[in-house]
C-alpha cells in the first residue's frame, strides 16, 4: 500500500494526509486518496467542485510550492473545509483572471475562489504556503 493512499490522521472532525510536494506521483496518490474518502463519506459537497478545488490546489503546492506539506479536510460549521499547505517560500496573492484572455495558465485560483464558498491563502509560520477553502454543498448555487 503507499503511503498516501490512507490517511495519515484522523480524529477530532479532520483527516490529514501527508503532500510530498516535491514528488508529482505522491502528490496525485494523496490528491486521489482525499478525493475518494469525501465521495465515501457521503458528506454534504458538491463532488464536482471539490475534484476541481483540490486538484488546483494540490497542482499550485507542487509547482510552485514544493517540500513537504498535508491536504486536510475537516468539518466545520461552515461546511467541509480543506486546507493544502506546502514547504515553498509562502504566497498571498489575491485570485484574479490574467491579463491575456488567451494565456494558458493563471487561472486556478481564480477558479479555486469561484467554486467554494470561501477561499483565503496565507503564509504558514516557518514558510511555506497554507491555502484554505470551504467546498461547496450538494444544493449550494
Amino acid at each position: 500500500m503507499h503511503p498516501a493512499q490512507g490517511p495519515v490522521s484522523s480524529g477530532a472532525g479532520a483527516t490529514t494526509w501527508a503532500l510530498d510536494a516535491t514528488n508529482l506521483d505522491n502528490a496525485w496518490v494523496a490528491l486521489r486518496a482525499a478525493l475518494r474518502w469525501l465521495s465515501e463519506k457521503n458528506l454534504d459537497v458538491d463532488l464536482a467542485s471539490a475534484r476541481i478545488v483540490l486538484t488546483e490546489l494540490v497542482g499550485n503546492a507542487v509547482r510552485h510550492g514544493g517540500g513537504h506539506g498535508e491536504i486536510v479536510v475537516e468539518a466545520a460549521a461552515t461546511g467541509i473545509v480543506v486546507h493544502v499547505t506546502d514547504g515553498g517560500a509562502g504566497c498571498e496573492c489575491e485570485p484574479c483572471l490574467p491579463p491575456d484572455p488567451f494565456s494558458e495558465g493563471g487561472r486556478g485560483l481564480y477558479l479555486v475562489r469561484e467554486y467554494t464558498r470561501a477561499f483565503a491563502m496565507r503564509v504558514r509560520d516557518g514558510g511555506g504556503c497554507h491555502a484554505i477553502a470551504t467546498l461547496r454543498g450538494r444544493d449550494d448555487p
